[in-house]
């Protein structure tokens, strides 16, 4: 396994708010000398949809910017994240549009990873997951858990079209466990969508193994780094999102769009002179008997 870490302005910025007396930058060269050996990072890039010098609510992408340059200088490669919406202030946010707001913000350097989606808004769990469980209310939920989730199917769609690169989905199972609830039982072919992506999962009691549509390639084990990890000083350095990359090194060099190792070629004489000889007519059998 490979580890990593994702980090956001809350490890940067002094309570997470976004004042130049509050900056904190962290040193990604004492972050990656720490002996843990974090060999990649995800940052937070934007939300919603709201673009940079377009829409007030604009997340600060110089932070993904600032961050991306770096952790490249370390020689580690990062990528960008997006926090996905089902609704803001009551009102549902059109899916494409925010693959379309985050690929705006990122597009002068997309980094060096696959595009993420943090799909985790809770206003979707509350329009998804009934309380009383009347005939009525059940199925009203049913009706929104299906939109939840061809909205998400519509907004990775759209990430990956963009930047021409499959997205990363991060959940984890307490989200999508209770707006599938209905969905699994009642319409399983909604959730077929789901296999086609390797998934960034957040699951602190282990690997994920209790989403049977998802193949986790990504495993968020822990919210709190103990010890605390040094060169980010906000929040002392323990309030780090810690990952792991589980598959291969060789699938994680795939992954991230590099070419394959090619094992060296062992020049052996003995193989040499074996294809030689067989390739005499008649075959040479050797020296004869002295």
């Amino acid at each position: 396994m490979i580890n990593g870490m994702d980090v956001s302005i809350f490890q940067e910025y002094l309570y997470g708010v976004v004042k130049p007396e509050n900056l904190r930058p962290i040193d990604w060269a004492q972050v990656f000398a720490d002996p843990r050996r974090f060999e990649f990072v995800y940052v937070k890039a934007a939300h919603g949809y709201a673009v940079p010098g377009i829409h007030p609510d604009a997340y600060p992408v110089e932070s993904w910017f600032r961050n991306l340059n770096a952790i490249r200088a370390q020689g580690k490669p990062a990528g960008p994240y997006h926090y996905w919406y089902w609704k803001l202030n009551g009102v549902k946010v059109d899916p494409a549009e925010q693959a379309k707001a985050f690929y705006t913000a990122v597009k002068n350097d997309i980094g060096d990873l696959p595009p993420c989606g943090d799909i985790e808004d809770t206003s979707a769990v509350i329009d998804c997951v009934p309380l009383s469980w009347t005939t009525a209310e059940a199925n009203a939920k049913l009706i929104n858990a299906r939109q939840v989730l061809a909205s998400l199917a519509v907004y990775l769609e759209e990430m990956s079209n963009l930047f021409k690169r499959q997205a990363v989905p991060y959940s984890g199972p307490w989200w999508i466990n209770q707006v599938a609830m209905q969905v699994r039982y009642y319409y399983p072919q909604d959730l077929d969508w789901m296999k086609q992506y390797g998934w960034f999962s957040a699951d602190y009691t282990g690997p994920l193994d209790d989403v049977p549509e998802w193949k986790e390639i990504i495993h968020q084990h822990a919210s709190t780094a103990i010890p605390a990890i040094p060169g980010i000083t906000v929040t002392g350095g323990t309030r780090v999102d810690l990952i792991r990359w589980l598959g291969t090194d060789e699938e994680f060099r795939l992954w991230r769009g590099l070419p394959p190792v090619v094992p060296p070629v062992k020049h052996s004489w003995a193989i040499e002179i074996t294809n030689w000889a067989r390739e005499q007519d008649p075959p040479y059998a050797g020296p004869g008997p002295e």
